[in-house]
């Protein structure tokens, strides 16, 4: 209800929750999407991969911290433990923990069929209706294991909770992303909240506690179809075959090439906006010339 606080552009989840959680954009941050190309570096970055299907590099954020060695600013956590050593921070499946305590997690189960169910659909069941069952129950453990660590120790003194099934399952609900999003938020997130706002209220924390709702991007309805989904079509159509038509060697849709790989232009998708990244083809005339950035 803030209008000050705006997403960014483009408002996709990686670079929106880093910056979020840096309070920088991503000019500054370095995370420019959910996918995107790192020209100085020739590394594709694809925190949450939109062009191709694969939930590992997903995965790997939480196993090997891999959107925290993407972001090149400090976190909200990193400042306020600059200015009070011993503070106590605890995330909860928040895609950005770097200079926390604790990153609590789901159960590993949950997690992936989450991932993995939303990966599916994006790419194989664009017709079909998902069910909320899957990102209703990663919600439900990530509170559980949030609630047992309440418990049992001591508390922190900030607490990040992210619940990640409002974004997965608007994403896709055929219902629409306005419908989804109100249902979601009544069915499942208020349910899961009000179980967190017992456990401090019982242990007399409520009342001295700064509480913020946020979210990552708000969502568009789009034409949800194979005719005008224009990852789905991979490499044989759409943008790629325009590009290459054009005489550009398009970079593989996938996270890792070989360092020879005599790619021209890269294709970085995002939803409603994807990045076009085009090499001056003078200094790579020949078919198998590694391109500079």
């Amino acid at each position: 209800f803030d209008p000050s606080l705006l997403s960014t552009m483009p408002s996709t989840t990686m670079d929106a929750w880093v910056a979020a959680m840096t309070g920088r954009p991503p000019a500054d941050t370095g995370v420019a999407g959910n996918e995107y190309f790192i020209r100085e570096k020739r590394q594709f970055a694809c925190p949450a991969p939109i062009s191709f299907d694969d939930a590992d590099p997903t995965l790997s954020i939480y196993t090997d911290h891999y959107l925290d060695k993407l972001v090149e600013v400090p976190t909200v956590y990193e400042r306020l433990r600059q200015r009070e050593p011993h503070i106590q921070i605890w995330v909860v499946m928040n895609h950005l923990f770097r200079g926390a305590d604790r990153m609590l997690l789901a159960r590993r189960t949950a997690i992936v069929k989450a991932i993995e169910g939303f990966v599916s659909k994006e790419f194989d069941e664009l017709d079909a209706k998902p069910s909320p069952a899957l990102f209703e129950t990663l919600d439900s453990a990530a509170v559980d294991v949030l609630l047992d660590h309440l418990d049992k120790d001591p508390l922190p003194d900030v607490l990040t909770l992210y619940l990640a099934g409002t974004d997965l399952y608007t994403h896709q609900a055929a219902e629409g992303p306005d419908a989804a999003r109100r249902w979601y938020l009544k069915t499942v997130v208020d349910k899961q909240v009000g179980r967190v706002v017992d456990v401090l209220r019982k242990k007399g924390r409520l009342d001295r506690e700064w509480v913020m709702v946020i979210a990552d991007h708000g969502h568009t309805q789009v034409v949800h179809d194979k005719q005008h989904a224009l990852g789905e079509a991979a490499m044989d159509a759409g943008p790629p075959t325009l590009l290459r038509q054009a005489g550009f060697r398009i970079r593989p849709l996938k996270q890792d090439v070989d360092d020879k790989d005599p790619f021209s232009a890269v294709l970085a998708y995002g939803g409603a906006t994807a990045y076009v990244y085009l090499a001056d083809r003078s200094t790579c005339p020949g078919e198998k010339d590694v391109c500079g950035w």
